[in-house]
């Protein structure tokens, strides 16, 4: 062969390579003998281009073949399109899980997007956009723009334009609070998103409400365990924060404090606590021996009379 040509191809099993040439090819089934190389073959066997001479010798079951070759590099391609490219020195894999190990990792409450096979937290990762461009850097004959050129940048901006448009849409629909888009864990949702890519299936209501919030609160239990460690190791602190509702309602939190972080306990309606002394020191022991006696360092509340 040639240079430059391909001999595994399935299609010079059926067809010729006319001799003297580079990319003429003889048919095995009719005198046609095609000047665009093994490809055009491949569809003038298929019969599938309207810029390619039919094959009308081919047994029907050739055509298919060659029609279910193409049908498949098509899949194949929107597939590729479809699915994150992670580079192998940007997505350090994991074999061993931490919760196998038996480890928690040390976390204030955030969320960490982690697997059994792989971490993605903190891992530049490549989105369907990127797939087009190239680090400027980047020496070689790969097509597509240069990244932090004007057409890159120009089709980013475009690109978040609308996304984050249709994001905006669905809180104003839900009527979610406009500070919820300053919560951490909001940019890891978005950044499993992007990885998923365009397919997604939103979670549904069922998944919401059982089994994603079970897992939630498994999750969240692990994160205590350290807080818990914590307060037994060194102590804490208990704190109580009086507030009133819209209604009117006296309400009380109570929250154990370690250095790693806050935990909420339970909250009271007490409006007749908050009326007497005796009454709040009621309260107070009654959560003080919840969380511990030998362990409780000092009690924190806001500066009420009833309080002091």
């Amino acid at each position: 062969m040639p240079p430059g040509v391909k001999d595994d191809d399935i299609g010079w099993k059926h067809g010729k390579r006319v001799e003297g040439t580079i990319n003429w090819v003889l048919c095995n089934y009719c005198p046609n003998v095609g000047k665009g190389g093994i490809t055009r073959h491949k569809h003038h066997l298929a019969s599938d281009s309207t810029s390619v001479c039919k094959c009308l010798r081919a047994p029907p079951y050739i055509r298919k073949l060659f029609k279910d070759i193409r049908e498949k590099q098509e899949q194949d391609k929107v597939e590729r399109n479809r699915i994150p490219h992670f580079d192998d020195d940007m997505v350090d894999i994991n074999d061993k899980d931490e919760e196998e190990a038996g480890e928690v990792p040390f976390s204030l409450g955030k969320r960490v997007i982690s697997s059994s096979k792989s971490t993605l937290h903190n891992k530049k990762v490549k989105g369907t956009l990127d797939t087009h461009f190239r680090p400027s850097t980047e020496t070689g004959k790969k097509k597509g723009y240069l990244v932090g050129t004007p057409e890159h940048n120009q089709l980013h901006k475009k690109l978040r334009n609308e996304s984050v448009q249709e994001f905006a849409c669905w809180m104003y629909d839900a009527g979610l609070a406009f500070n919820a888009v300053k919560y951490d864990s909001l940019g890891l949702a978005l950044k499993a998103i992007a990885i998923h890519g365009p397919s997604m299936k939103p979670p549904s209501y069922h998944e919401v409400c059982v089994p994603l919030l079970k897992l939630e609160k498994e999750h969240t239990k692990k994160l205590l365990v350290l807080n818990e460690t914590e307060k037994k190791a060194i102590g804490c602190s208990l704190m109580a924060d009086g507030w009133r509702d819209r209604k009117g309602r006296a309400l009380i939190n109570f929250l154990v404090y370690t250095p790693r972080g806050s935990m909420f306990l339970e909250y009271v309606d007490a409006p007749s606590y908050s009326h007497t002394g005796e009454n709040l020191f009621k309260l107070f022991d009654y959560f003080i021996k919840e969380t511990g006696p030998d362990h409780m360092a000092q009690i924190v509340t806001d500066s009420a009379a009833n309080n002091v």
